[in-house]
């Protein structure tokens, strides 16, 4: 099977993204700096590229047609928590851009939900990665 060079692209940069996201939250924890640049250029990334990738897969044939039932459904799970994600994202950036700006350092006054949104982002993160290997490698 040939792995189709946007998927390959869209992996690699998903990784980039999900580390500048982790710098991103890491910076705001621990040392109070919240880089609003870098968050809208994660954020512009994630709803151009990512959701058109999505929307792209979507209207090609799946790439998850070959699968069982079992990976079509972590396939599907993995798709809604993306989204999902996305939605979290722009939210927890749109309100910490704002309280830093206040000077309150919004990761650590919202610690379980910032560990719940890395916890969720990791899992996505994850599940992108492992649908990529069993579809194109394995």
């Amino acid at each position: 099977m040939q792995i189709p060079i946007a998927s390959t692209i869209t992996l690699i940069m998903e990784l980039i993204i999900g580390f500048l996201i982790y710098f991103i939250v890491f910076q705001g924890y621990k040392n109070n700096k919240f880089s609003s640049k870098l968050a809208f250029f994660a954020i512009s990334y994630e709803i151009v590229f990512n959701v058109g990738y999505m929307v792209y897969r979507t209207v090609v044939k799946p790439s998850t047609a070959q699968l069982g039932g079992a990976l079509k459904g972590v396939a599907a799970a993995h798709g809604i928590l993306s989204l999902i994600m996305l939605i979290a994202v722009v939210a927890l950036f749109l309100k910490a851009s704002k309280e830093y700006a206040k000077n309150t350092n919004y990761f650590a006054a919202h610690r379980m939900q910032t560990c719940l949104f890395v916890l969720l982002w990791s899992i996505s993160l994850l599940s992108g990665i492992f649908l990529y290997a069993k579809v194109y490698l394995f």
